[in-house]
């Protein structure tokens, strides 16, 4: 879930991971700054490949911003 947008690294915004890969809900949320991610990064982080591709529609995944107060 994006939590903050940067102005000029708008496709690298401040995100709040909320599901792991299978899209089963994380025990805890983790934030990461996707503008701030640097060559060098251990592969499952690596600059290229955490992007924002596209927007979902509310709900998606079950995930209701209301309900965890991200909103």
């Amino acid at each position: 879930m994006v939590t903050q947008v940067h102005a000029l690294k708008r496709l690298r915004p401040r995100v709040m991971l909320l599901l792991d890969h299978d899209k089963t809900a994380l025990d805890s949320f983790h934030e990461l700054d996707l503008s701030a991610l640097q060559e060098g990064a251990p592969d499952e982080l690596e600059e290229d490949s955490l992007t924002v591709k596209c927007g979902l529609p509310a709900g998606a995944y079950g995930i209701q911003p209301s309900e965890l107060f991200l909103d």
